[in-house]
């Protein structure tokens, strides 16, 4: 499944495409508020690189601080488009302006993380991938057509010589 998000004024919006899907989820969010959350994350990320004494020292209020940012950026980005996921094992996510600094992978909805149902994966844009997945099916057709010419045809010069008669 792709979801290719995008933003429009302070709205976020995404486009969920599957073989059998295609819909358009309007109004997740406010930007501003993905921008909040996220930046909240941010801040409780760089504690890391405190010194080790003090992430020692509150190391579970660090781990809940980072969780909780994880929660609303899923609760946000996520949940909404959770009907859809449902069942789903790849999910290939198009991020759009400040959402390229969102981990999706790492987003929790408090029992467990996105990556763990999901395996996720980032695309440049839909029309991207769409051109890569047509290289992909190009390049398998010449190399099937090939294979195939390869084991069928003989060449003459292989019946001709005598160190290459069976």
């Amino acid at each position: 499944m792709l979801v290719e998000y995008y933003t429009i004024d302070d709205r976020l919006y995404a486009f969920v495409i599957a073989r059998d899907v295609f819909e358009v989820v309007q109004d997740l969010a406010a930007v501003s508020s993905v921008r909040t959350s996220l930046k909240g994350l941010n801040f409780q990320l760089s504690k890391f690189h405190l010194k080790t004494t003090y992430v020692d020292a509150h190391a579970e209020m660090l781990l809940q601080s980072t969780k909780y940012h994880l929660g609303e950026l899923y609760r946000q980005l996520i949940a909404p488009l959770q009907h859809l996921l449902a069942g789903r094992q790849r999910l290939i996510v198009v991020p759009h302006q400040v959402l390229h600094y969102v981990p999706f992978h790492a987003l929790s909805d408090g029992t467990g993380f996105v990556i763990d149902t999901h395996e996720v994966t980032y695309g440049a844009s839909a029309a991207v991938l769409k051109i890569c997945r047509q290289r992909i099916a190009s390049k398998e057709r010449i190399t099937t057509s090939f294979s195939r010419w390869r084991m069928n045809a003989r060449p003459t010069f292989m019946t001709k010589w005598p160190l290459f008669k069976n």
